[in-house]
């Protein structure tokens, strides 16, 4: 695979371990008709530590556990028609005090009903979307509820295989959580995993993989928008929870995203830029009936080491619209976005300049046995 990327690389012997951070993002909100119109809002923030090896060509991430980062607080919304959920995932068991402090940020006070302010560092996932046409709570009327779970064994729970040229084809989730606190009922069930699964198999390769040989040093190149538009369909079918599929998959090569590089003086690395805006809307079919998606902006940063032909830093944001105009069923996507950063912990922080980025370098390199 190397070869594709660098007609020059040397590829050293060493095949890790790394440390890399991985930071997952995901904001959904617009509205879905079921027995009526709803607000339809989700959020969630996740941060893992991994390790990386090199194995087969590729490397081979394994999830460690959460961030040590107290700042950092790993959390989900799900708002759908009668509830708002909100879920909090631990590495250890919290005390009283902690679950009583999340409480009193992340609800209104005891017994009352309303409209949550949307909290970011708040977060939580809903999947109870089913109508209930005994009990139809208005937005207005929605009750929120705290629900904790506990990630204890987090070793080989969760994996993922990385290409050299960036995508990411193989995700391994078997992670199971512990309830710690469940005020939720029986639907109130976190899709962490699950979603960061699909989100990580939406990244697409930043060269064309059958494309043949490409040195990246100063140079700007094309790609189709194919790869994004597959895996974004898988990502909104487990988002929204409904069944989705591409109409017409020969008609995704029309629209190509634009990559630019140039080399980081003083060391191996090249910076890769890629971008796109206002993508061509795609036709798919929502739960049997017509709709569109499509991307409203893409932007990637990505550090590669022509030395080892390994991605040092690759920081994707894309934002994409969804909609099905119709009586039943209607979907809508006013706010969609997600961003992800799978960063090497040398890089983390690192000044997007060329001076950050050698500084950077070096550091990681004297520290690095």
């Amino acid at each position: 695979m190397p070869s594709h990327l660098e007609q020059s690389a040397a590829f050293p012997e060493r095949s890790g371990p790394y440390l890399y951070d991985l930071e997952f993002h995901l904001e959904v909100e617009g509205e879905i008709a079921l027995m009526s119109t709803t607000r339809y809002y989700r959020y969630e923030e996740l941060h893992l530590r991994t390790v990386a090896r090199l194995e087969n060509g590729h490397y081979q991430f394994e999830a460690l556990g959460l961030s040590r980062d107290n700042e950092e607080i790993n959390s989900a919304i799900g708002e759908g028609p009668r509830r708002h959920q909100r879920y909090v995932l631990f590495n250890e068991p919290p005390t009283d005090e902690e679950i009583a402090r999340l409480r009193e940020r992340m609800l209104p006070t005891a017994g009352e009903t309303g409209r949550l302010e949307d909290d970011p560092q708040g977060a939580d996932v809903d999947t109870d979307t089913e109508a209930d046409p005994a009990h139809e709570e208005t937005a207005e009327r929605k009750r929120a509820y705290l629900n904790c779970f506990l990630w204890r064994c987090p070793y080989k729970g969760f994996s993922f295989s990385q290409a050299c040229y960036g995508s990411i084809p193989v995700v391994k989730n078997d992670v199971e959580l512990e309830v710690l606190l469940k005020e939720g009922g029986r639907k109130a069930k976190p899709r962490f995993f699950e979603t960061l699964q699909y989100a990580l198999r939406a990244i697409p390769p930043f060269i064309d993989p059958t494309s043949g040989t490409l040195a990246l040093s100063d140079n700007s190149w094309q790609v189709p928008c194919r790869p994004v538009m597959e895996g974004l369909v898988d990502l909104c079918r487990e988002v929204y929870g409904r069944k989705m599929t591409i109409l017409e998959p020969e008609a995704l090569g029309a629209d190509r995203m634009q990559y630019a590089s140039h080399r980081v003086a003083g060391t191996p690395i090249v910076k890769i830029a890629g971008r796109f805006d206002n993508g061509t809307p795609t036709s798919i079919r929502v739960s049997g009936f017509k709709g569109e998606v499509w991307i409203h902006s893409f932007r990637r940063e990505i550090f590669f080491d022509t030395a080892t032909g390994r991605i040092l830093k690759d920081d994707l944001r894309l934002e994409f619209g969804i909609q099905r105009t119709a009586r039943l069923l209607a979907l809508k996507g006013q706010k969609n976005e997600v961003h992800i950063v799978l960063v090497d912990q040398c890089f983390r922080g690192c000044p997007d300049t060329d001076t950050g980025i050698a500084l950077a370098a070096r550091t990681c390199s004297s520290t690095t046995p």
